[in-house]
């Protein structure tokens, strides 16, 4: 998986996926098996099937905040700004210390300018940022666009 993702190996990810679906198939209640399904289908670029197997990672295991964010960029990535919108909501109530989070949620009410609550929910986030300095500058980016 690491030379998948390090390599940006889309052909050795579509070789892999037929093992991902037996790992799948042994462990039907393993949710880090529905995960690397899952990311070896967004990397062979599979982005809509990708979106459905962490879906099905997060219905059996909502704990791992990573396949969260993978599930979120992926929302970014197709423009589903009300998916995005509700998910990281979700995201946010197990996540609150995740200033990532706070971002998306803010780039979808953005998006579907419900601008008081994306400018609400990016102040939040440098609250939550503290001294993290790309997240503050991330949010200062967005709450300007927002202020406009």
């Amino acid at each position: 998986m690491q030379k998948v993702v390090n390599n940006s190996d889309k052909a050795l990810a579509e070789e892999t996926l037929p093992l991902a679906v037996a790992l799948m198939e042994a462990h039907p209640q393993e949710a880090k098996a529905y995960a690397v399904y899952a990311d070896l289908l967004y990397h062979s670029g599979q982005r809509q099937a990708a979106r459905k197997a962490y879906e099905n990672t997060i219905e059996l295991d909502e704990s791992v905040y990573t396949v969260w964010e993978q599930l979120l960029y992926i929302l970014q990535e197709e423009r589903d700004f009300a998916a995005l919108k509700k998910t990281s909501e979700t995201a946010l109530e197990l996540f609150p210390n995740q200033t990532h989070i706070y971002l998306m949620n803010g780039l979808a009410l953005h998006e579907l300018d419900l601008k008081e609550e994306a400018v609400e929910i990016l102040q939040e986030a440098l609250l939550v940022a503290g001294n993290n300095i790309f997240m503050q500058q991330e949010n200062t980016d967005l709450l300007g666009q927002n202020s406009r």
